[in-house]
């Protein structure tokens, strides 16, 4: 509920509704181990719960990518010294890592859950993108070298192939 900023949960059996991050109040978050309906959030446009309870959150508004333990509703902030630009969609692997679409910084950055360690491994670390007829360039070479332009959302495809929704380019990365 990105208008209403707040992250919601559909029960599938009883259709009840209940909130799991965010006061419905526009704001930036500030306490870790608060609880996630404790805490204001800005517009959340990308979420991925893993398969231990887990829901990530990415906050486009404040730029940054919040965990909450969903059995305790304890929340925390990932990767606390990374910058990462309107940061929109956003997929797990089997090995605890995270990949954000990063739609301002026009790259894809990994984050290690269990570090916090952030690696840019798609597109440029110095969020360059352009959409000039000579580009998207970096197809069939290095990820790290393909220039993408406002990348919405990521997703596996069921191997260890990423594929990248490069909007500003209109096309599908992998």
């Amino acid at each position: 509920d990105s208008n209403g900023f707040a992250v919601r949960k559909i029960d599938a059996a009883s259709t009840i509704v209940t909130t799991v991050l965010g006061t419905g109040v526009s704001g930036a978050f500030s306490v870790s181990g608060s609880s996630g309906t404790a805490i204001q959030v800005g517009y959340v446009y990308g979420i991925f719960g893993d398969t231990v309870g887990n829901l990530y959150a990415a906050d486009n508004n404040n730029n940054f990518l919040l965990e909450v333990a969903l059995t305790t509703q304890t929340t925390s902030k990932l990767a606390t010294s990374a910058i990462f630009t309107s940061p929109r969609g956003i997929v797990g692997d089997t090995a605890g890592n995270l990949y954000l679409a990063e739609t301002g910084g026009n790259r894809i950055s990994q984050i290690s859950v269990i570090t916090g360690s952030v690696v840019v491994v798609a597109g440029s670390a110095a969020g360059t993108g352009s959409t000039t007829s000579t580009l998207p360039n970096g197809d069939g070479g290095a990820a790290t070298g393909a220039t993408l332009y406002h990348p919405y959302y990521v997703y596996f495809d069921g191997s260890t192939r990423l594929l990248v929704a490069d909007s500003g380019n209109n096309k599908i990365r992998i």
